[in-house]
């Protein structure tokens, strides 16, 4: 940033540039310094096969978590981010990359892997800290090769009630037993199905989110939503073990569930 502030990834501090003063018909002259800092190379492959995994994405982060730089793995498994300043950062998968609106991304059947760890994690379960530094100085970091475990996963679709209709937008909220986010899967808009990345076993919520008409239908909320933000409920509890689950998420329009409230109200 000017004047000559170098920052990390995406992590640039605005309030710490300089404005520059520009005058109707006139060229304001600045220059801005670049430096290459440092690039971190590695790659990610199956534990178990040693098979490169294309479609991965690859994180840097700070020591807070924050996000500073992602990329995609390519077709031999590997990545390349940079340019870093000097400083100490953390390296992890991310098997549900996605870029964002426009970009489904690919969920991947694995567990993540923080570089330094030896124990798997799930997405946003993982924590920096159990991780390893990795310390930059000038000059370029790596290969590192993150080793990810195939796990079980929940799929499933999501269905407007009644009538099962399925729905091929939107996307599933996933917490653990202790109410941790874990991470949130779209639904692809090809198949109408949604997938997790490998979970540990336990007990899980999945709350469906489609729009802010409706809501998952244990929660008998029928309350209708004058906002433009999707409803968040109770959502469902589901147990995994070794093997994949397989679960359909039921939903109603929250002017159904009035309709059919109001019409059967009074009757047990």
């Amino acid at each position: 940033m000017y004047p000559d502030i170098v920052c990390a990834g995406v992590k640039c501090d605005l309030d710490a540039a300089e404005k520059v003063s520009v005058t109707d018909g006139e060229i304001t002259s600045i220059t801005i310094e670049l430096s290459t800092g440092s690039n971190i190379a590695g790659s990610v492959v199956d534990d178990e096969t040693g098979e490169p995994i294309t479609g991965a994405m690859a994180r840097v982060l700070a020591d807070d978590g924050e996000i500073l730089a992602s990329v995609l793995t390519d077709e031999d498994g590997q990545f390349w981010l940079g340019a870093f300043p000097d400083g100490d950062y953390y390296l992890r998968t991310t098997m549900s990359g996605s870029y964002g609106l426009g970009h489904f991304g690919i969920q991947h059947r694995y567990f993540d892997r923080l570089y330094g760890s030896d124990s798997s994690c799930s997405e946003r379960l993982c924590d920096p800290a159990d991780g390893t530094a990795i310390t930059l100085e000038g000059s370029d970091a790596g290969p590192f090769e993150l080793r990810v475990e195939p796990g079980p996963v929940i799929s499933g679709r999501i269905t407007a009630q009644p009538g099962g209709l399925l729905l091929s937008n939107g996307w599933v909220e996933v917490y653990d037993s202790d109410g941790n986010f874990v991470g949130s899967y779209r639904v692809n808009p090809t198949t109408g199905q949604y997938q997790t990345t490998a979970l540990a076993p336990g007990d899980y919520t999945l709350v469906p989110i489609v729009s802010p008409a409706y809501s998952a239908v244990t929660t008998g909320d029928t309350t209708p939503r004058g906002v433009a933000t999707p409803r968040r409920s109770a959502g469902f509890i589901v147990s995994i073990d070794t093997e994949d689950v397989s679960t359909d998420l039921p939903v109603i329009d929250s002017a159904t569930e009035l309709i059919f409230e109001d019409r059967f109200q009074g009757f047990d």
